[in-house]
């Protein structure tokens, strides 16, 4: 676990996230009914879509490493990681999941090549 995740749902959301850069082949049941992600072309993704192209990059899932992570109300929680792939390329990712019931799904997702965003600014004054 990272150091940046506390307790309960961060947790819980971070090791779902893990989990699916891990194994894209046993999310069915991870993402929302209206889940949505949008390739590099701007094409609109639903989930197998994108576990599909997560899996075609070749990402090095064991070397993701999380940004931060915020729980803007208590059924939702945003998370942003860079992870490389294969070709030492970094892209940043920004995932929001909301939960239902018992269970946490992923919503939405997002990524840019670089490193640098989504860096959270410090609070100023």
């Amino acid at each position: 676990m990272d150091a940046r995740v506390n307790e309960g749902p961060a947790q819980a959301v971070w090791a779902k996230e893990q989990a699916f850069l891990t194994q894209t082949d046993a999310v069915a049941d991870l993402f929302a009914p209206d889940f949505v992600s949008f390739d590099t072309k701007g094409d609109a993704l639903d989930g197998a879509e994108f576990a599909d192209l997560v899996q075609t990059q070749g990402a090095q899932a064991d070397a993701v490493e999380l940004m931060w992570c915020e729980q803007g109300a208590p059924d939702s929680l945003c998370l942003a990681f860079k992870m490389p792939n294969q070709n030492g390329h970094v892209s940043t990712h920004l995932s929001l999941w909301r939960q239902t019931g018992p269970n946490w799904q992923k919503q939405f997702h997002i990524f840019v090549e670089g490193e640098d965003s989504l860096q959270k600014s410090a609070p100023t004054g």
